[in-house]
């Protein structure tokens, strides 16, 4: 039997899937073979749904369910006042490789409605759509403390260099460009919704949150109680961010990845903790040293 090469596999896909052309009007962007073909009116397998009158078995392929990655969050920009300093870097550095969970990036629509007149005599009313609302997202995240109680100092600088809690003004002692405006104390970020291969231009959905800042990280955590001790963790949380989500953002997304490269990324060959050989202070004990013992043997 005759293993079929890649691009005969390949056409044989383009039967199960969407054209680029027909599935920009939906997903507003073209990818070869990821949108099922149920956009095409007329596929050469039908519409590849399993849930009509039986089993479509050979358009199972369509019906594989979406599987969403813990989306990956990018630091688009810190706050002017923390341009290129220690808290700049410690910012993008604890959001983006030490959250273990950010809530509140997401986006969702709401289309309002009005009632009008009554139709008929039956008391039925007659439902006009008005506008489409997205709604405003409050983020959120949780971080491990770490040792210093860095991530508690970070996030309580960032509030007191935003209103100092004794004399309610700016703590940050530092000039920048511009008023006091929203960049010179928020941060933005980027969340990037892969799909599994993590490939730039398969980037399932994209969302821009700006107007990042902190308001709460909860209390310190000081408490007497024998016999306890505690790891603490932080819980972050940020006032009403503004959500930009559209084709354009997607796009950056796009462009985001191809810089990052993280589909390129190999844990196969991921160095071990303390590197190839033992440390230098205990080099040429154990083994080492019966080698050396040893070596004169004849």
């Amino acid at each position: 039997m005759s293993i079929p090469n890649q691009s005969n596999t390949r056409k044989d896909l383009d039967k199960f899937f969407a054209s680029p052309s027909e599935q920009v009007g939906v997903v507003k962007h073209a990818t070869s073979n990821t949108v099922p073909a149920l956009i095409n009116p007329k596929p050469t397998t039908g519409p590849g749904g399993q849930l009509g009158l039986g089993i479509n078995a050979p358009a199972l392929d369509i019906a594989t369910p979406l599987i969403f990655n813990p989306t990956v969050v990018v630091v688009m920009s810190v706050p002017a006042m923390y341009s290129g300093t220690v808290m700049g870097v410690l910012i993008k550095n604890l959001i983006e490789t030490y959250a273990k969970n950010i809530q509140g990036i997401d986006v969702e629509y709401t289309l309002n409605a009005e009632t009008g007149p009554i139709v008929g005599h039956d008391g039925q009313t007659h439902s006009v759509p008005t506008k489409t609302i997205r709604s405003a997202q409050t983020p959120n995240m949780t971080i491990q403390e770490l040792s210093g109680n860095i991530v508690y100092e970070t996030f309580t600088k960032w509030i007191w260099d935003i209103s100092h809690p004794d004399v309610y003004q700016s703590a940050a002692g530092v000039a920048f460009p511009g008023a006091w405006t929203m960049s010179a104390y928020a941060a933005s970020l980027l969340a990037i919704q892969f799909d599994p291969t993590m490939i730039p231009d398969r980037i399932l959905a994209a969302a821009f949150i700006s107007n990042l800042y902190p308001t709460t990280i909860g209390s310190l955590g000081l408490e007497r109680s024998l016999g306890n001790v505690k790891a603490p963790e932080r819980q972050v949380t940020f006032g009403t961010a503004i959500v930009q989500h559209n084709p354009y953002i997607r796009r950056m997304a796009v462009r985001v990845a191809e810089k990052l490269q993280l589909h390129k990324h190999n844990y196969d060959y991921a160095p071990p903790t303390f590197g190839d050989d033992p440390t230098a202070d205990i080099r040429q004990l154990g083994l080492a040293q019966e080698s050396t013992d040893r070596s004169t043997w004849r």
